[in-house]
């Protein structure tokens, strides 16, 4: 999957370190439990819906198990 070209990040890697894993993961939870911001909160939105919940984060743990 690729992210939006202006993000700098592909989609689902929102640490920006070039892998998808469970920090990633972790950062999105943050992210809307509103604990934290992920380096890269443009990769967070998974299912391209426009908003980043839950499901982004069971789309994002299929792409890791996948």
């Amino acid at each position: 999957l690729e992210g939006d070209s202006a993000c700098d990040s592909e989609l689902g890697d929102v640490t920006g370190d070039g892998v998808t894993n469970i920090l990633d993961i972790v950062q999105v939870a943050n992210y809307i439990l509103g604990t934290g911001m992920p380096d890269y909160a443009c990769a967070s939105d998974m299912n391209s819906d426009g908003d980043v919940n839950i499901l982004d984060i069971v789309v994002l743990a299929n792409t890791i198990l996948n």
